[in-house]
C-alpha cells in the first residue's frame, strides 16, 4: 500500500473493527484484490510456513460464506473440518459447548465471519470472551482467522483481533 493510505487505512481499521483497544501501531497490514482471494494467500501461506499441515484440523464457525467451506477442503490443503455451529435459537450464537471443541490441541486454526454470513448476527460479548479465554486458558497456540467485512454494519461491533490481536489474522474488505 502508499504509506499515506496505509496510515489511514490502518486507523479506519483500529477504529471500526478493534474499537482503539489496541495502538494502530502494532498493527500489520497487507493490501489484496478481496476477502475470498486474502483467505487462499492465508492458508497458502501457513501451508509454506509449515504452521499447517495435511491432516490438521480447522475449526470453521457455521453457519459461514459458503467458498469458505471448500477453501480447507481443497486437496492442495488436505485439512480435515471441524464445524463449530451457531444455535438459531440462540439468536446465531455459538454456545459453549461448541466453544469448548476448541480447547482440543488437533485443532489450529479457528475460521470465522463476524458478522455471519448469511445470518448477518455479530458474535456477542460473551461469545467472544469464552473464544479469549480459550486461547488464554487453553490454546495459547490457535490461530485464529476471521473475515470482520460485514463489522461496520454492526453497532458497537468488536473483532476477535480486538480480544486476541496475538493470535487473530482480521480479514476486511472496502468493498462491503
Amino acid at each position: 500500500m502508499l504509506s499515506i493510505s496505509e496510515a489511514i487505512v490502518r486507523q479506519y481499521i483500529v477504529k471500526e473493527m478493534i474499537g482503539g483497544f489496541i495502538p494502530a501501531s502494532s498493527v500489520d497490514l497487507f493490501a489484496v484484490e478481496g476477502g475470498t482471494a486474502a483467505m487462499s494467500y492465508i492458508f497458502d501461506t501457513m501451508k509454506q510456513n509449515g504452521l499447517l499441515e495435511r491432516g490438521d484440523k480447522v475449526a470453521t464457525g457455521m453457519p459461514v460464506f459458503t467458498p469458505y467451506i471448500e477453501i480447507p477442503q481443497l486437496d492442495e490443503y488436505g485439512l480435515e473440518g471441524v464445524a463449530i455451529n451457531a444455535d438459531p435459537s440462540l439468536e446465531w450464537q455459538y454456545p459453549d459447548t461448541e466453544l469448548d471443541k476448541l480447547k482440543d490441541p488437533a485443532i489450529k486454526v479457528f475460521f470465522c465471519v463476524n458478522p455471519s454470513n448469511p445470518p448477518s448476527m455479530k458474535m456477542d460479548d460473551r461469545s467472544l470472551d469464552k473464544i479469549a479465554t480459550v486461547v488464554r486458558d487453553h490454546r495459547p497456540d490457535l490461530m485464529i482467522l476471521t473475515d470482520d467485512v460485514y463489522g461496520t454494519f454492526a453497532d458497537e461491533f468488536r473483532s476477535l483481533f480486538a480480544i486476541c490481536p496475538q493470535n487473530t489474522i482480521l480479514v476486511y474488505s472496502f468493498s462491503k
